[in-house]
This record gives structure tokens, C-alpha cells and sequence, in this order.
């Protein structure tokens, strides 16, 4: 019989008990810092990478349940484990602490209050691609290219990208791949201990392009960067000392592009921008950002219809997620329909779940947020429309927020109009099943702009804050201003 604290089984908050799985390590990329902490994971050792001072992370794969004991180098006072809602229970030792879990997650780990400790404990994949493989090709074919990160290889390697045969994939060895800005094509797969590692001379970034970014898709139909690599921008070296705001991951007017499993990293302005695209999928991302980097959204959707993104991490300094419709291609702004957010992690200084700035648009539509768990944000859910456009049909459900504030607004909810580059409408927006731990600083505030450019039907349903099912707005400390109509909530 399963029975808890035995040695082959863990047992989740829930009561569920789960055999002791098998653990995959992920190898640290050989080139980055290790941390002061160390960890086992059902006696295996796995490696953490220190991303900067205070933060680090471990990645690895499981099956069934994991025991895992990381040890400390100073004096553990206190350890809060996020998503709060997962009720994960660590054991604090005086330099130690273990925790159990029952099945893949993600978690963030606050200790002594300033310490970061991201997990990103993986399902293992479907299928790893090798060497040898007949539908496998190697980056390192090619002996030009070397995998040290002492030579930049941007010619190389953008030769070895722009030469893909449709039915094979490029695969990337463990090592550091020192490059400039590259267009991907085709299926590129980064092993564990892989990086691809932006340059910091500037002139690299500097080109005729409206918007710059390390690596991009552009005008590419069907193709996939996956594995369990990892992308780095040099972000915060190149915006501090050159001011430049260079993308990490752009796709722009692309279709059927997969994202999955990988860790994009340190960018130097937004970390993955969506433009004018269709059908992409981000599955399994871990997005960090250096949080003192300026403008370092997380993953942004811009005038493209039928994304998905789920399943993932982010960590910055700005937006975590901000849907928009903007022109900067200069070629007119697209309607924007059809996104899914599900099941994210997210922190932030700014806003975590955003609509705006940018609504150029005449419409933007269908839009959903689901199984969010927000740890830290200034503002939790946020519609901005300033630039004009019709948004409707939002959905919010499932949410669950810890804290509120740390920036300018401080507010759980966040919904106005303003008047930029065109005055527009919001309507129809639903949230539902919303936690939040702890009321906010300031009241939660809807505002429309005019009798013609109104705040419409949004209706709150089974919203609890602090504990306590509110039931009228008052209650939810949510102010109406002008220019709004039905704003209703119910139990």
C-alpha cells in the first residue's frame, strides 16, 4: 500500500500519491554560470544554471512523482513555492529545503524573500531527435562553424538555415553558437545544453529592417524550432549600452510556425513578437527576461489571427502578454481574432494578461485567457484601447492572481479608452472564476471615452478576492466612471 513519507512514493496537497518516476537530466549549456545552489531529483543530480545574480533555474524531465532536495550555501529563513494554488508544500532544513511533486510542472521559488529559483520539469519528449538519424542533419556538418562561442557564425549558419532539405532536421549539438540576426526556415532542433547566443556588437542589429530581432521567421510557411535548448539575447548588455531594442524571436507574416520546449532568454526588448501571422503555436516556452531591462515583454500577438500559447513560463519585465494591432510594417494594421492563452505562468512589474496598446484594427476579437496564474503583476488583466478598434468578445476565466502592485497603477482590473490614433470601443467581455489573494492598492477601474466610444457588457462572474465571493462591484472595490453600460457581476 502507498503510504506518505515512504521512499519510492510522493504525495501531492490533494492526497494523490504517485510512484517515484524516472528523472531526465538536461545538461547546463557549458558557456553559462552555475549557481551557488545545488539539487537532487530523486537521486539524480541536476544542474542549475544561474541566469543573473539572485536568479537561477533548473530544467529537466520527469515521469511519475519526484522528490527534490535543493541545498543552499547560507541560512534558509523562508521559502514561498509558486503557483499558490498548486498547494505545494516544501520541508525547510536550516541550508535545505525538499519538495514533492506528482506529475511535470512549473515553479517559482522565492527564498529569503529575494532569491529566484525557477523549475521547469518537463514531460519527457515524444521523440529526440540524434545524430544518425536518416531524417537528422547536424549544424556541426559543416566544420566551419564552431560551437565554442568564441567565433560569431552568422554567415555560416544562416548558409546551413537557408539549406534545409524539406523532410530534415537541423539539429544543434550541446555547445554555444555565437551569431548575429538569422532567418529560420524548416525544422531546427536545439539539444539540451544548446544555445544560440546573440552577439553584442550593434552594428549586427543595425540593418533596414523596421524591427530588429536576433532570430526570425519571415514569410515562412510550416516550420519548427523545438527542443530543449536555449536562445539568448544578450539583452541587457545591448540595451544598456547601446539603447538598441532588438527583438529575441520575431515571426512575422508567417503561417503554421510551432514553437515548443525551448528557453528564450534575455532579450533586449520584446522577447517574441507575433506579426501578421496565422497559425502559430508557442507550446512549453520558458521566457526570462532580465527584469531591470526596459520595454522586455514577454510574448506579444500583433495583428495575427489563431495563436496559441500555453503551457509555458514568463518571467519580465514588462508585459507578460499584451495582444495588439499595430502597423509596423507600414503596410496597414489586420484585424485580430482568434487567440487561446492557456495554462501560463506568469510575473511581471507591468501588466501580466494585456489587450493594447496598439489597436489599430477595425476589430479585435475572440480573445481568451484561461488557467492563468499570475504571481506578481502591477495590473492582472488590462484593455487598452487607444488607437481605435472594436474589442469584443474577451474571455477570461480560470484566474488566479498572488500579488498586485509594485509599479504605477496597482490595480486587479484595468479596462479604458483613450484617444491616440483613433477613438474605439470595448463590449462583450467576460470574466469568470477569477482568485486574487489580496485586494489591490488602488481600486480596479473601467472607463470608457464618449457616447460613441463606450465601455459595454462586461460582466464578472465568481469573483473572489480575498477569500470572499464578491457581489457587486462595490464589494470588488471597481470603480465605473463615464461612459460605461452593464458592467454587472454576479456570484
Amino acid at each position: 500500500d502507498a503510504q506518505s513519507g515512504s521512499a519510492n512514493v510522493v504525495m501531492c496537497s490533494s492526497g494523490v500519491f504517485a510512484p517515484l518516476g524516472q528523472v531526465t537530466v538536461y545538461p547546463k549549456v557549458a558557456s553559462d554560470s552555475e549557481s551557488q545552489l545545488t539539487a537532487v531529483a530523486n537521486e539524480t543530480t541536476v544542474e542549475i544554471t544561474r541566469f543573473i545574480e539572485g536568479i537561477d533555474y533548473m530544467h529537466f524531465a520527469c515521469e511519475g512523482g519526484v522528490k527534490l532536495r535543493v541545498d543552499i550555501p547560507w541560512a534558509l529563513t523562508k521559502i514561498d513555492v509558486s503557483p499558490h494554488r498548486l498547494k505545494l508544500k516544501p520541508v525547510k532544513e536550516e541550508t535545505y529545503f525538499t519538495l514533492e511533486f506528482v506529475a511535470p510542472l512549473k515553479v517559482y521559488i522565492e527564498i529569503n524573500e529575494k532569491h529566484k529559483l525557477f523549475i521547469f520539469a518537463d514531460k519527457p519528449e515524444e521523440r529526440i531527435p540524434m545524430i544518425g538519424d536518416s531524417d537528422v542533419m547536424s549544424v556541426l556538418e559543416d566544420n566551419k562553424i564552431d560551437a565554442t562561442g568564441k567565433k560569431n557564425n552568422t554567415i555560416n549558419l544562416q548558409q546551413a538555415l537557408d539549406n534545409i532539405p524539406d523532410n530534415k532536421i537541423l539539429y544543434f549539438p550541446p555547445g554555444t553558437y555565437l551569431t548575429g540576426p538569422l532567418t529560420l526556415r524548416g525544422n531546427i532542433y536545439l539539444a539540451a545544453g544548446a544555445k544560440i547566443q546573440g552577439t553584442i556588437d550593434p552594428e549586427a542589429y543595425r540593418t533596414e529592417s523596421i524591427e530588429k530581432s536576433l532570430l526570425s521567421f519571415d514569410k515562412t510557411t510550416g516550420a519548427k524550432l523545438f527542443g530543449c535548448g536555449v536562445v539568448d539575447g544578450n539583452g541587457f548588455s545591448l540595451r544598456s549600452t547601446t539603447g538598441l531594442r532588438c527583438r529575441l524571436l520575431q515571426i512575422i507574416q508567417s503561417k503554421n510556425i510551432y514553437i515548443q520546449g525551448i528557453i528564450l532568454r534575455d532579450s533586449c526588448g520584446w522577447n517574441t513578437h507575433i506579426l501578421r501571422s496565422q497559425f502559430i503555436n508557442i507550446d512549453n516556452v520558458k521566457v526570462i527576461n532580465n527584469s531591470a531591462t526596459p520595454n522586455s515583454d514577454g510574448i506579444n500577438p500583433d495583428s495575427s489571427q489563431d495563436v496559441t500559447i500555453k503551457n509555458s513560463f514568463i518571467f519580465s519585465g514588462d508585459d507578460c502578454i499584451a495582444v495588439k494591432s499595430s502597423d509596423l510594417l507600414r503596410i496597414g494594421s489586420a484585424d485580430v481574432k482568434n487567440i487561446h492563452i492557456e495554462n501560463v505562468l506568469m510575473w511581471t512589474i507591468k501588466s501580466a494578461t494585456k489587450i493594447g496598446t496598439e489597436t489599430r484594427a477595425s476589430k479585435m476579437s475572440n480573445i481568451t485567457f484561461k488557467n492563468i496564474d499570475i504571481i506578481a503583476a502591477d495590473r492582472a488583466l488590462y484593455i487598452m484601447v487607444r488607437d481605435g478598434a472594436l474589442v469584443k468578445q474577451i474571455f477570461w476565466n480560470n484566474i488566479y492572481t498572488q500579488t498586485i502592485g509594485g509599479d504605477t497603477k496597482e490595480k486587479i482590473f484595468l479596462i479604458r479608452i483613450e484617444n491616440r490614433f483613433g477613438r474605439g470601443k470595448i463590449q462583450d467581455i467576460h470574466i469568470t472564476d477569477w482568485i486574487s489573494e489580496n485586494f489591490s492598492n488602488n481600486k480596479s477601474q473601467i472607463n470608457g471615452l464618449g457616447f460613441w466610444n463606450m465601455v459595454r457588457r462586461v460582466q464578472f462572474k465568481n469573483i473572489c478576492i480575498q477569500g470572499k465571493v464578491r457581489n457587486s462591484l462595490k464589494s470588488a472595490w471597481i470603480k465605473t466612471g463615464f461612459f460605461t453600460r452593464d458592467i454587472t457581476i454576479t456570484a
